[in-house]
């Protein structure tokens, strides 16, 4: 599809000329003439990224918790000694706000959950606390009411290394896992990323494992109050009769349960937690793919008896390496969460054929790397979507996990350089993706990311849901490229009248803000 000149009456750029007194020959001779050299430089430059392989991949940046993790995970594998270590904590220092703290997004303000987890990394990795730039991090922390009000996910990395006492922490009982796929609340009524960090951390919190550190690590300098006079208790809901009210009285039976033998039971919990990711976390890329899980992954190996030198526990280390980018200017290492190669192929093809190029040579490798990365294996959403496998990942390998946003750009993608009928190998690819994407339309009309009708509010009330998202249901953006998708792929098919564009578009309607916009799924953005 070639790239089509907007009209006078579409470029805000035009309007704005003849306000000003321009006449249209003049202005619409301007306006396409840097509106054809910008395209052609925009093309030029991406077509001279695209890596041999015939992908794209651009850097995945996160904030500076990232490299906390790398750097808790190296002590609690008792790897202090890496060399690498210093290069995390430059980059964690780098990225220190000038008042002290560290933001979750660029331009944020300070969060104390990732304040508080990067200045105890800083200590581990052997950064004293007197020095200024640290000492400005602990005022911050304590104006934001201290190491207390992190949320749970730090406090369990606290908790490993005896700076948090694990009775003050939420439970996150292995038994879960127990709870079969019919029941109201299972591991499959959470969302597939908070699944694959919630299943190992369940054995951690199980096992309670305490790494020793000097004495002077305990963190009492992120107390508003010396321990003795602090408060370590969850926090008490604002309504006595709420969700948040029940599942605090559900976490205090729980802890309750853990004094009295349930041994046999624990032990049958972790052995079945374990049974469910290690299959996903051998295969190639990690469990989730994502820093967290294979993170906690290895944590949970080592637990469990993985000795360092086991297959499983070297692959893991490996594979949380590969996320690693160092820059050469000052050593610093970055730690990426995830991949994002199958994102960056797709909406780069994409953009190229829109731009023109849909016949240029470069798209023949690209469009032969995304057919080798479809997904032909049942992963975790075929247990509420009986369509077969034909989704893609946003990472190079994550087979269990293929997810709708993915999968609508890539066949938007293929199909914007081949037309039906023009590649048998691209027609029976999307089929497949199209096929894959309505089983998982929900009841609602819309799309979530990973898993079909995801969508259980309670469980977000649950003490260590405040870590991450719990659920995964439909969102505006995923809709919204859904039905992109659908008018580039079959248009002829799904017209406004089709039953799933109708649904998609009544979803969409009661979704807008009053303000006129959509919020989005990812990140903190409103929908683009």
């Amino acid at each position: 599809m070639a790239y089509s000149r907007p009209s006078e009456s579409e470029s805000p750029a035009i309007a704005r000329h003849q306000e000003l007194g321009h006449s249209r020959g003049d202005v619409i001779s301007l306006e396409a003439g840097k509106i054809e050299r910008a395209l052609r430089r925009a093309c030029q430059w991406s077509l001279s990224q695209q890596q041999d392989e015939g992908y794209w991949m651009g850097e995945l940046l996160a904030d500076a918790t990232t490299e906390s993790y790398v750097i808790l995970l190296k002590y609690f594998m008792e790897m202090g000694e890496d060399r690498k270590i210093p290069h995390y904590a430059l980059t964690i220092r780098n990225s220190m706000l000038p008042d002290g703290g560290w933001a979750i997004y660029r331009g944020g303000p300070p969060d104390v959950s990732a304040s508080v987890l990067s200045y105890f990394a800083l200590r581990l990795a052997g950064i004293s606390p007197e020095e200024p730039d640290m000492q400005r991090c602990r005022r911050t922390i304590l104006e934001l009411g201290g190491m207390t009000r992190a949320r749970t996910y730090t406090k369990y990395h606290l908790a490993l290394f005896g700076a948090y006492r694990w009775e003050h922490v939420p439970a996150v009982p292995p038994e879960m896992i127990f709870l079969p796929e019919w029941f109201p609340v299972n591991v499959y009524e959470i969302a597939a990323w908070a699944r694959t960090i919630f299943v190992p951390l369940s054995i951690l919190y199980a096992l309670k494992p305490v790494v020793q550190t000097p004495p002077s690590f305990h963190l009492d300098e992120l107390l508003l109050e010396t321990r003795d006079k602090t408060d370590f208790s969850l926090l008490k809901p604002e309504r006595f009769l709420s969700w948040d009210s029940f599942f605090l009285l559900v976490d205090g039976c729980f802890k309750m349960a853990e004094r009295l033998p349930i041994h046999r039971l624990r032990r049958r919990a972790i052995q079945k937690a374990a049974s469910w990711f290690i299959p996903r976390a051998q295969r190639p890329g990690g469990l989730g793919a994502i820093l967290p899980a294979m993170v906690n992954s290895v944590m949970a190996l080592k637990c469990l008896g993985y000795p360092a030198e086991h297959p499983l526990v070297r692959n893991g280390l490996w594979e949380i390496e590969r996320l690693e980018v160092r820059n050469p200017a000052d050593g610093s290492i970055r730690v990426q969460p995830c991949f994002s190669p199958v994102w960056d192929t797709a909406i780069t093809a994409y953009a190229l054929a829109q731009g023109g190029l849909a016949e240029h040579t470069a798209l023949l490798p690209a469009t032969q790397w995304l057919l080798a990365r479809q997904v032909l294996k049942p992963g975790d959403w075929s247990i509420k979507n009986s369509a077969p496998p034909g989704g893609w990942t946003f990472e190079f390998d994550n087979e269990f996990y293929p997810d709708v946003d993915d999968t609508a750009m890539v066949m938007m993608a293929l199909r914007s350089i081949w037309r039906p009928g023009h590649s048998r190998d691209v027609d029976e690819a999307v089929r497949r993706g199209l096929r894959w994407v309505l089983g998982m339309q929900n009841s609602d009309g819309g799309w979530g990311s990973f898993d079909r009708e995801n969508h259980r509010d309670i469980l977000t009330h649950v003490p260590f849901a405040d870590f991450n998202a719990m659920i995964d249901p439909s969102t505006a953006d995923i809709a919204g490229r859904v039905l992109e998708m659908l008018a580039v792929v079959a248009p002829g098919e799904f017209q406004l009248s089709h039953p799933v564009v109708g649904r998609a578009i009544a979803y969409l309607k009661r979704e807008q803000c009053p303000d006129g916009s959509w919020y989005g799924r990812w990140g903190c953005n409103y929908v683009y």
